[in-house]
C-alpha cells in the first residue's frame, strides 16, 4: 500500500448485518495517535531582574538582551539574525506602546513573545525588522526536514485590526505587517541550531546587507500580514504565503526580502488573538487556516520539506507606528492515520464510520473493495468528506452496505485536495 494513503488494517466481523454479509473496516483501532514534537508557551524563560520581560534570543550580544543566552545547540531553541541589538523578547502582560496602548495579555499562561526594546527599557513602536527562528529539523526531527503529514499552529495578537480606517497611516491596519511560518533554509544546519551568527536565510535580499543568507530560503508557508513594497496588499485582510506561487492575484516580487507568492485572503483583520495553522499531507499539499477557517489550499512547492519555524516582529510597513505581533502557544505535531473508532449502519444501507485524528480542510474518502488483496487504487470511492474541524469526525457512505454482496471491505483514505 502507498504509505501516503494513511491506511492501517484490521478485520471486523459485521454480525449486525444480514448473515450473508461480512463487513470489514480497515483502520479500525489500529492507527497510532498524533505525536506532539514541540510545544512553546514561553513559560520558564528568564526575565531581567525586577522586570516582567527579558530578551529571548540565545545568541543575543546586546548586554540588555542576554537574559536567555545559551550555547549553540543546547538549551533555549530561539535565535535571531540580528544578535545586536537582538530580536524577540519574552514578556508578561504589558501595555502596548504608542499608538495602541491597550493591555495585551498572553493567550495562556503568564508569558508570550513580541518584538524588541530600544535597549533602555522602552518598547519599540516603529520598524525594527526583528526575526526569530527555531531549527525544527535539528531540535525535534533528528536533523531531518519535515516533509509529510505534520502540522504546526500558533496564536498571534494583532493590535491594529481594523479599529481605524485603512488610509489612517498612524493608527490603521497599515501599521501591522508581521507574519510567521515554516521555511526551508539551505543554510540551517542539521547538527546544531544555527550557523553564520544566526543569519540562516531570507527568501530575498537581506536589508541589513549581504551576510551570506540572501535568497537562501527556498520554500516558505506563512500566515499573518504583509506589505510588499511592490504593492497589491489589501490592508484590511490577512495575507498568507506560498513562496514561489504564481497564481493569479498573488503579490510580492523576488527582489523583496520575503519574496513572492503572497495571497490576499478574505479573512478580515480584527484586534486580538488569532489562531494560525498549517498542515501538510503526504502529497506536498498544504492547508493554511486562520481561526479554524481554511483560507488557502495549495501545493507547498517544498522539494526538500521544511526545517525552520520563523516569526517576524515590527516589519517595515506603510504606517507610521509599526506594531509588533505577539506570539504564544506554538505546537508542532506529526499527524497519524485516521483511526476508525467504531462503525454503524443507518437506514439499513448507509455505512457510518466514526473516526479520530481528523484534520481541518483535509478530504477523507471512504473506499470500498471486494478483495482485500487488491491495491487501494482499484477500490471504489463511495463517499467524499471535507472536514471543517480537527479531531473526532464521522463519515457516511450512502448505500455503502449491501447484503447482496457476500463480502465488502472499507478503508478511509485522507489527504488534501485543492
Amino acid at each position: 500500500m502507498n504509505k501516503h494513503l494513511n491506511v492501517n488494517c484490521i478485520g471486523l466481523s459485521g454480525r449486525a448485518l444480514a448473515s450473508a454479509l461480512l463487513l470489514f473496516a480497515l483502520g479500525l483501532g489500529s492507527a497510532r495517535a498524533n505525536t506532539v514534537l514541540w510545544t512553546e508557551g514561553f513559560e520558564g524563560y528568564n526575565m531581567q531582574p525586577g522586570q516582567t520581560y527579558g530578551g529571548l534570543d540565545k545568541n543575543a550580544t546586546d548586554p540588555s538582551a542576554t537574559d536567555n543566552a545559551a550555547a549553540n545547540g543546547v538549551g533555549n531553541p530561539w535565535f535571531g539574525p540580528n544578535p545586536f541589538p537582538g530580536n524577540g523578547w519574552v514578556t508578561e502582560a504589558m501595555q502596548n506602546p504608542t499608538l495602541f496602548q491597550d493591555t495585551v495579555s498572553p493567550h495562556s499562561g503568564t508569558n508570550m513573545m513580541r518584538g524588541n526594546q530600544d535597549g533602555v527599557g522602552s518598547w519599540f513602536s516603529g520598524s525594527d525588522n526583528d526575526i526569530d527562528h527555531v531549527n525544527l529539523a535539528y531540535r525535534f526531527h533528528n536533523g531531518t526536514p519535515l516533509k509529510a503529514n505534520f502540522s504546526i499552529d500558533w496564536w498571534f495578537y494583532d493590535v491594529c485590526g481594523n479599529q481605524y480606517p485603512a488610509d489612517d497611516m498612524d493608527a490603521g491596519p497599515a501599521n501591522f505587517g508581521d507574519h510567521a511560518g515554516i521555511e526551508y533554509s539551505t543554510v540551517a544546519p542539521s547538527n546544531t541550531d544555527y550557523v553564520n551568527s544566526g543569519f540562516i536565510g531570507t527568501p530575498g535580499p537581506n536589508p541589513n546587507g549581504a551576510v551570506g543568507d540572501e535568497y537562501q530560503v527556498t520554500a516558505r508557508l506563512a500566515i499573518g500580514a504583509c506589505q510588499p513594497n511592490s504593492g497589491g496588499c489589501i490592508l484590511t485582510n490577512y495575507q498568507v504565503q506560498v513562496l514561489g506561487a504564481t497564481d493569479a492575484g498573488t503579490i510580492g516580487v523576488a527582489t523583496e526580502e520575503y519574496g513572492t507568492g503572497w495571497f490576499n485572503t478574505t479573512f478580515y483583520r480584527t484586534n486580538g488573538w488569532r489562531h494560525a495553522a498549517i498542515s501538510v499531507d503526504g502529497n506536498n499539499m498544504a492547508v493554511l487556516s486562520i481561526d479554524d477557517t481554511v483560507v488557502l489550499k495549495h501545493a507547498t512547492g517544498a522539494t526538500n520539506g521544511f526545517n525552520v519555524f520563523t516569526t517576524t516582529e515590527m516589519q517595515p510597513t506603510l504606517g507610521t507606528y509599526n506594531q509588533s505581533a505577539y506570539y504564544d502557544d506554538i505546537t508542532l505535531t506529526l499527524l497519524s492515520a485516521p483511526k476508525i473508532a467504531s462503525f454503524g449502519i443507518s437506514s439499513k444501507t448507509n455505512l457510518v464510520l466514526n473516526a479520530t485524528d481528523g484534520v481541518l480542510g483535509w478530504t477523507y474518502n471512504v473506499l470500498m473493495g471486494t478483495n482485500v488483496t487488491q491495491p487501494l487504487s482499484q477500490w471504489t470511492s463511495i463517499s467524499t468528506n471535507v472536514l471543517t474541524t480537527n479531531g473526532a469526525f464521522s463519515v457516511v457512505a450512502t448505500n455503502g452496505v449491501s447484503a447482496a454482496s457476500a463480502k465488502r471491505f472499507y478503508a478511509i483514505k485522507c489527504g488534501i485536495q485543492p
